[in-house]
């Protein structure tokens, strides 16, 4: 079901205002939260537990960067996904493979980039994907987002990826914790939610985490 056009409406500017907040940051700004951020989401017992953690390959600019946290989750040894979208686009989808390289270095200097710039493995990796098997779960999930607010709610781009993944999961459902920059926290503002948006368990930010929710 369509969400109702105010709800809509309200997303659509909200995005806008932020994403303007988001390009006024200096890349030395950004570099710094980015690296605040990484590290209060390593020290959470969410991390710390997860045997499998997903996590997102970011855009070169206009978004927190994830590369700290790639390169913290494989030296800690945890089984790190990466989402995959575009497989199809005529129905859009998106599932989570195995990352297996060596380092990130490999990611970012030998990877082909999409038409937004973010690194893809090569077409002629072998593929492992997340719950094809039982032992292929994943325990956390770390999203992005444009906004959130301190209740849980998350403002995705817009295409919805990430809320039909998560609904099609069996339980038990892994932690989901968003990271921000701090001109994208709503505060204790709710965001425009539709009924199927999905919920976090908490954000990430340069000013700590806040858990929402018990996983």
């Amino acid at each position: 079901m369509a969400a109702p056009v105010s709800i809509t409406a309200a997303k659509k500017q909200l995005r806008s205002l932020v994403r303007t907040s988001i390009k006024s940051l200096s890349p030395s700004d950004l570099s710094a939260q980015s690296s605040a951020t990484a590290l209060h989401l390593l020290q959470t017992p969410s991390f710390q537990t997860a045997s499998s953690i997903a996590l997102f390959i970011s855009m070169p600019t206009g978004e927190i960067c994830t590369r700290s946290l790639l390169t913290a989750a494989l030296a800690a040894n945890k089984t790190v996904y990466i989402p995959r979208v575009g497989v199809d686009f005529k129905n859009p989808s998106m599932d989570f493979i195995k990352l297996d390289v060596p380092s990130v270095d490999v990611i970012y200097d030998d990877w082909p980039r999409n038409k937004w710039s973010i690194p893809e493995p090569p077409e002629t990796t072998e593929l492992t994907v997340a719950y094809t098997d039982p032992e292929d779960t994943i325990d956390l999930i770390v999203l992005p987002g444009v906004a959130f607010d301190n209740v849980g709610g998350r403002l995705g781009q817009g295409k919805g990826y990430y809320d039909r993944y998560i609904a099609g999961l069996l339980a038990p459902r892994p932690t989901l914790i968003g990271i921000a920059l701090t001109c994208q926290l709503q505060g204790d503002h709710e965001l425009p939610m539709s009924a199927d948006d999905v919920v976090l368990d908490g954000v990430a930010s340069p000013d700590g985490v806040n858990m929402t929710r018990s996983p």
